[in-house]
């Protein structure tokens, strides 16, 4: 669900640049917004599940400074695209949009299941495990 929501994300992303209206513009990337919603907010959680406890604050900073450069890049590109270029003010969209559904595609491709070494957690004795406070507030940050 997560990786089909990246991609769809790049491909509202294009659709979102060929708007007419401001109106449909808007709308059309609050879609988008939905697609990320779908996307980062689970991967944070399951990155933390996927990510050795010993390795998880450098874990957690690899991720997060790749959404700050893309968003760099972003700009970047929109900079030079509309600006330099004198191109139409659509195509970064398209040039971003084909990048995130590239990165998408490679994802699916690259990204398993479970990483190597995992082992599914084993039934307990039919007593249900209590939920601590701090387990509450990771996933509150996550919703």
């Amino acid at each position: 669900m997560i990786i089909p929501a990246f991609i769809g994300f790049g491909i509202l992303a294009i659709l979102s640049g060929q708007m007419f209206t401001f109106y449909m513009f808007l709308t059309m990337w609050f879609m988008t917004g939905m697609f990320q919603g779908v996307f980062y907010g689970p991967q944070y959680g399951l990155s933390s599940e996927a990510i050795p406890q010993k390795r998880l604050t450098i874990g957690s900073s690899i991720i997060n400074s790749g959404m700050a450069l893309g968003m760099s890049a972003g700009y970047w590109i929109s900079s030079i695209t509309v600006q330099e270029m004198d191109l139409s003010w659509r195509t970064p969209f398209w040039i971003m949009g084909v990048i995130v559904i590239i990165i998408g595609i490679i994802m699916w491709i690259v990204v398993k299941e479970h990483p190597p070494g995992y082992q599914a957690p084993s039934e307990t004795t039919g007593e249900q495990e209590k939920l601590k406070v701090s387990e509450l507030l990771k996933i509150e940050t996550y919703f």
